[in-house]
């Protein structure tokens, strides 16, 4: 909606200009009317594109973090094992939130992105304030080594 709010300022502005030349490049038969409810047509449409792209980005990013909201509370349940959780979030990441990986690769000192996500969520237990989690990342630290030493081997 922005564009076409950009739109009518331009032409309060640059009003006489923009239809002199409107009229110079399109056919007599053509009004600047209709020649401007095209152009408020095509920039809407753009607009509900790029509105159809963010909505579809927002519906990503909720799901990649309901599924690390339940793998982290899974994880500290011991439900589920470190290199599944690592397996998991990093597939998650794959379809919904890729930038999630990146930034974890470059953040951690992994062999794999899913030893990163591991590393990554290692950390996180270990910043966690507020809460006794010394059990938990004690545990996850040691899931953690062997699943170094299976990257190793």
């Amino acid at each position: 909606m922005r564009r076409v709010y950009w739109l009518y300022a331009a032409l309060g502005l640059a009003g006489a200009a923009l239809l002199t030349f409107q009229e110079s490049a399109h056919s007599p038969e053509t009004s600047v009317d209709d020649q401007l409810a095209e152009w408020v047509a095509e920039s809407m449409a753009e607009d509900d594109e790029e509105t159809l792209r963010v909505d579809q980005r927002i519906a990503d990013l909720r799901k990649f973090q309901k599924i690390l909201r339940e793998t982290t509370d899974h994880l500290e349940k011991n439900a589920i094992h470190l290199a599944d959780a690592a397996k998991r979030i990093a597939e998650a990441a794959g379809a919904f939130s890729p930038e999630y990986l990146r930034g974890v690769e470059a953040l951690e000192q992994g062999a794999t992105q899913v030893e990163c996500v591991a590393l990554n969520l290692v950390r996180h237990f270990l910043q966690e304030t507020g809460r006794n989690v010394t059990g938990l990342t004690h545990r996850l630290q040691q899931e953690l080594k062997a699943l170094q030493q299976i990257v190793v081997h």
